[in-house]
């Protein structure tokens, strides 16, 4: 299914491009449903309706209750009541206590229902809905009722963000109201509806702007949110990029560091910011929410890399910060310990002959320092897109992908000592052992192949 959904014939495809593919096949949809014969008003009104009473069906059965624990309850209730002593309400405590194990008991031993919400019919088609572009707006109604929906209102949401301004005129006011909230309340969850629904619209582009200038932080992030992926259509309000480099001179380091956010996305293509994004990252302030690390220096590397501008001075400051920077967000680690870097540069264009030493530099740290937290799968990335001219970096490659057998047959043989069966399946050559598919080696045959 997830295989449809992208567009791919196999999810283990390595030859295609995912992100085409899944292009591709929402093409395909949109292209089937904008067809003059294609009934769409009924059809957004039928799914919509069907999703709707599907979640519905499926928060009763959850939430319906065990009328015999229930009325065990009562009675147990009662008798704590009429207790006389500690030890005749300790004994009722304990009874409660076994009724509740037998109500879960019995709840694991029933059937569990099929819920359509959850089947791979109404996943799919969620999916053919979120792909369906425009031609919502001929049924309105059923995209106010999926957002009415507890449930599937986040698929409401989807849709209007891949819509957009088309959609501003029927939908937009009522994400304004949702944002205005934040003013007090703090928190939007909805940037990316908004700032898609408000492209180009000066109005509300002015009123995020007041917002990360003079809002309480958490309000003053989510505006910055909302405006980044607006891009250069924030441009439009001719204050947008001069009220967001005054804002990045705030005594606040969080409201510093949200507007650097916005630049990245506002000023894409532009050198206006670059000067100040570069005094950014030698800003020492951390992050205050208690995760530690330095979020302004960190944000304005990210923005750097959305501009994409003078990469002559970019490229060497982040470089810089190969390993002086102390990242502030655990989600950017997932795929190694220099993601943030590794994707400014990839926004930057080419510059392997400065780059690659870096890389070579730091995966041999990483191999003196020993393989068992291994994780530079970033840096790896960034080579195999070099090819070629990576071809330097393959000797410290070569140490690695060795260092990484060696971790493998150690483990292998350290849990072989403690299970006498898993130790009758060793075989001193399997190919397993040598890990013939890590990312490691297949960086060294993308280069290889490449030269």
């Amino acid at each position: 299914m997830m295989a449809i959904y992208h567009g791919e014939p196999s999810t283990t495809t390595e030859n295609e491009n995912p992100r085409e593919r899944a292009a591709k096949w929402r093409r395909v949809v949109r292209d089937t449903v904008e067809q003059p014969a294609f009934p769409r008003r009924s059809y957004f009104l039928t799914a919509a309706a069907w999703l709707v009473v599907a979640y519905d069906e499926h928060v009763r059965e959850v939430t319906r209750g065990d009328p015999q624990f229930e009325r065990i309850c009562d009675r147990i209730e009662a008798r704590g009541q009429a207790a006389t002593s500690e030890d005749d309400r300790a004994q009722q405590l304990r009874r409660l206590g076994r009724a509740m194990c037998a109500s879960i008991a019995r709840g694991y031993n029933s059937t569990a229902p099929d819920f359509e919400v959850l089947s791979n019919a109404s996943v799919s088609l969620q999916w053919v809905l979120e792909a369906s572009g425009p031609a919502w707006l001929e049924a309105p109604e059923a995209l106010w009722a999926l957002l009415e929906s507890q449930g599937m209102n986040h698929l409401a949401h989807t849709i209007l963000a891949e819509i957009g301004p088309a959609a501003a005129p029927m939908f937009l006011e009522y994400f304004v109201d949702e944002f205005r909230a934040t003013e007090s309340e703090g928190y939007f969850g909805l940037p990316d509806v908004l700032g898609s629904l408000a492209r180009g619209n000066s109005e509300v582009i002015a009123l995020l702007l007041r917002a990360v200038e003079t809002w309480q932080i958490h309000a003053a992030w989510s505006a910055a949110r909302t405006l980044y992926p607006m891009g250069e259509s924030a441009r439009v309000y001719q204050e947008t990029v001069p009220v967001l480099l005054r804002v990045t001179y705030s005594t606040e380091g969080q409201r510093r560091a949200a507007a650097a956010l916005a630049l990245g996305g506002v000023s894409r293509g532009l050198d206006v910011a670059v000067d100040r994004l570069l005094e950014l990252t030698y800003d020492k302030h951390e992050d205050e929410e208690g995760y530690g690390g330095q979020i302004v220096a960190g944000v304005a590397i990210t923005a750097l890399g959305e501009i994409g501008r003078q990469p002559d001075r970019v490229v060497p400051r982040i470089l810089e910060l190969f390993d002086s920077f102390e990242e502030f967000d655990s989600d950017m680690g997932y795929e190694g310990s220099h993601a943030r870097q590794v994707e400014a540069l990839q926004g930057l264009g080419r510059a392997p002959e400065l780059v690659i030493p870096v890389i070579i530099a730091s995966l041999e740290r990483r191999l003196n320092e020993g393989m068992d937290h291994w994780n530079d799968h970033d840096l790896l990335s960034l080579l195999r897109s070099y090819g070629s001219e990576a071809k330097s970096a393959l000797p410290i490659l070569q140490k690695l992908a060795a260092a990484e057998d060696d971790l493998i047959r150690q483990q292998a043989e350290a849990l072989a000592s403690e299970d006498d069966d898993y130790a009758a399946d060793i075989d001193a050559g399997d190919a397993d052992l040598q890990n013939k598919d890590s990312l490691i080696r297949k960086t060294i045959r993308t280069i290889r192949d490449a030269s």
